[in-house]
C-alpha cells in the first residue's frame, strides 16, 4: 500500500551537526607511576599519556638519611652535594628540609636541559616573598637577566619560572595561579615545549591533567645555561629557600597526564536493535576527563563508532566495550534482530530539485520520520533527518545520509507484503 504525503509549505534552516559524548564524575584514585623503577610518588591521581621513562634526565629523590650525596636515582652520575639541609621522615614520606639562611645543593653541571623539558617536584612552605626577598628553588642562570638558563622561586606566595636568554628584558615567566604557601605538600610540575609554540609554556599545581597556567614563549631560541644547577639558593649566596623539598624529576621532553578513573558505567548492559536500526549508549565516567574507546566483539553483526552509536548490521549478538584509558571497562549485549518484511517499508523521499531519495527502512523509522517531519513542519524540531546506511559489503562503515526538511517536496512510504 502507498501512502503519499506532500509538502504544506518549506521553511528556511541552518545546517548545523554536533555531536558529543557527555561523561560526569570526580576523581579519587591511586596513581600508576611514569616510571615505577624511578619515580618515588605513588598517592597521584594521574597516568602518563605515554611512556616517558627514556625521557627522564635525572631523578632526585631526596630520600637519604644520612651522608652528604643528593643521588641522581638513575645512577649514570649527576648527583650532588647536600650543604646543610636535613632530612625529615615522617607519614609524608622521608625529604630535605631547607632552613632559608643557608641550604642548598649544588651540582656539578646545568643537567637541565637546553630544549624542551618537564621539571617536576614535591613542594611544603609556608613563605611569601617579594621583589626584594625571593626564596630560588632550582636556578642555573645566577638569578640575573643578563645570564642565560632557568631559575624557579616562591613570589607573592606563587611560584615563578623563569626563562633567561643573556639579554635584559628578553625571558619569560610563567606563575602558577594557584598559591602554594599554605604549609601543605603541592605537586608542581613545569612544562615547556622549547620553541613559541601557542601556550608551550605550562605549570601544573596538584592537578597534572589540567594545566594551571599557561602562556606562549615569545622566543624561539633555545636556552644553554649560564651556571651548574643549584637547588635552595642562586649561585651568587642569597634567595635562600626555605620549607620542604622531595622528588625532584627532569625530563627532556614535555610529560602530558590524563586523569585516572575510578570507574565507567553504561546506561545500558543490554540492548535490542532491529537489522538497520542505530542506538547511542551513554558512557559515564569517573572523572569527566578520561579518554575512552568503544569496540565491537563482532562488527558483522553489530558496528560502534567514537561516540557509542551502535548500528546493526545482521541478526545476531555482539558485546560492545567501552574502556577508559587505564583500562577500565563495561559492557552491553546486542542483540540485533532481522525484522519481518511486514515491519518494513521503502520510504522515497522526492527533493525539490526532482531527485528520489530511497530509503529501506523498518516502519519504527517511518514513524520517527514522519514525527520529525510534522515537528518541523510546526517550527520545531532538528532542520534535518539522519538516515545511519550499511553497506554490506562493508559492515564496518557505516554512512549518514542528511536530508534536510526544506529541500523536500513530498514523500510516500511503500508498505512490502509477505
Amino acid at each position: 500500500m502507498r501512502k503519499k504525503f506532500n509538502v504544506i509549505g518549506l521553511l528556511l534552516c541552518t545546517f548545523f551537526v554536533a555531536t558529543s559524548v557527555m561523561f560526569s564524575g570526580g576523581s579519587n584514585k591511586i596513581f600508576a607511576d611514569v616510571n615505577k623503577a624511578t619515580i618515588a610518588t605513588n598517592t597521584e591521581k594521574y597516568v602518563p599519556k605515554k611512556d616517558y621513562s627514556s625521557s627522564l634526565v635525572a631523578n632526585y629523590k631526596m630520600d637519604e638519611t644520612s651522608g652528604t650525596v643528593c643521588k641522581n636515582s638513575l645512577g649514570n652520575g649527576n648527583d650532588g652535594t647536600y650543604n646543610g639541609t636535613t632530612s625529615v621522615t615522617d607519614s609524608d614520606g622521608t625529604y630535605r628540609s631547607f632552613n632559608g639562611t643557608s641550604d642548598y645543593i649544588q651540582f656539578n653541571n646545568s643537567i637541565l636541559p637546553t630544549g624542551k623539558k618537564t621539571i617536576r617536584f614535591k613542594i611544603k612552605t609556608d613563605v611569601v616573598g617579594n621583589d626584594d626577598n625571593c626564596y630560588v628553588i632550582l636556578d642555573t642562570a645566577d638569578g640575573h637577566t643578563n645570564n642565560k638558563g632557568f631559575t624557579c622561586f616562591v613570589y607573592n606566595g606563587i611560584i615563578r619560572f623563569y626563562l633567561d636568554r643573556g639579554i635584559a628584558g628578553t625571558g619569560d615567566c610563567i606563575d602558577t595561579k594557584t598559591s602554594i604557601n599554605d604549609n601543605k605538600w603541592h605537586e608542581i610540575m613545569f612544562t615547556w615545549t622549547g620553541d613559541d609554540s601557542t601556550d608551550g609554556m605550562k605549570v601544573y599545581v596538584d592537578n597534572m591533567s589540567i594545566a594551571d597556567n599557561e602562556v606562549t614563549h615569545q622566543y624561539a631560541a633555545v636556552h644553554s645555561q649560564t651556571d651548574k644547577l643549584t637547588v635552595g639558593k642562586i649561585q651568587s649566596n642569597d634567595k635562600y629557600f626555605k620549607g620542604l623539598l622531595s622528588n625532584i624529576q627532569i625530563y627532556n621532553d614535555v610529560l602530558e597526564y590524563n586523569s585516572i578513573s575510578t570507574g565507567i558505567t553504561l546506561n545500558k548492559t543490554s540492548d535490542s536493535i532491529n537489522v538497520g536500526e542505530t542506538d547511542t549508549l551513554s558512557a559515564t565516567v569517573n572523572p569527566s576527563s578520561v579518554v575512552v574507546t568503544w569496540s565491537s566483539s563482532d562488527s558483522s553483526i553489530a558496528t560502534v563508532d567514537s561516540n557509542g552509536k551502535i548500528t546493526g548490521v545482521k541478526a545476531g549478538q555482539a558485546t560492545i566495550t567501552v574502556t577508559t584509558a587505564d583500562g577500565k571497562t563495561a559492557t552491553c549485549v546486542v542483540t540485533v534482530t532481522d525484522s519481518d518484511s511486514s515491519d518494513k517499508a521503502a520510504l522515497n523521499i522526492t527533493m525539490t530539485n526532482g531527485q528520489v531519495k530511497q530509503y529501506n527502512v523498518t516502519m519504527n523509522e517511518v514513524n520517527k520520520f514522519i514525527s520529525w517531519y510534522k515537528l518541523r513542519s510546526a517550527g520545531s524540531g532538528d532542520p534535518f533527518y539522519e538516515f545511519d546506511i550499511t553497506q554490506s559489503s562493508n559492515p564496518n562503515i557505516v554512512r549518514t545520509d542528511y536530508v534536510i526538511f526544506d529541500k523536500i517536496s513530498s514523500f510516500e512510504v511503500d508498505d512490502y507484503t509477505k
